[in-house]
């Protein structure tokens, strides 16, 4: 169902749904890569069912676990953001809305097509240790497709 769309917001809203029916997804989004300007695109965002409203920010932002995943083309897997968000950025900005609750565990996974990174999906929890190995592997196999719809829609 999801590669067969080629709407982009079809392709956002039948992930976000696909995804919340698999694991705990308090926060949820699709970021597109823009390597021509270098910068990220926040495309899709949606904390408690709520979407928020899009941006962009550099793809060397030290400060950003999307920027991560995309320059090191590599998975971020955090169930306890304040402790190990050291491991993959320098300085932790509020991940996910910023309002009220905070997000503890987070998983990003760079979409890639035929060895291009055309974005970065994420889920996140309010819950420290939310996920697990098998969560992260459900979201990679996910990622496939993502990536390939997305670049489709294009």
């Amino acid at each position: 169902k999801i590669t067969s769309s080629l709407s982009m917001e079809t392709i956002l809203t039948t992930v976000y749904e696909s995804i919340n029916k698999l694991m705990k997804a308090d926060g949820f989004g699709i970021d597109l890569y823009h390597p021509e300007q270098e910068e990220i695109e926040y495309k899709l965002f949606i904390e408690r069912g709520e979407r928020l409203a899009p941006f962009t920010s550099s793809v060397h932002d030290e400060g950003s676990f999307s920027a991560w995943a995309i320059r090191n083309r590599k998975e971020v897997f955090l169930n306890d953001v304040t402790k190990e968000y050291t491991t993959y950025i320098s300085k932790l900005k509020a991940v996910g809305a910023g309002e009220g609750e905070e997000t503890h565990s987070a998983m990003y996974v760079p979409l890639i097509v035929e060895d291009r990174v055309v974005g970065v999906v994420t889920v996140q929890s309010f819950e420290p240790g939310a996920y697990t190995p098998a969560d992260l592997d459900m979201l990679r196999a996910l990622g496939n497709y993502i990536a390939v719809a997305l670049d489709n829609a294009r």
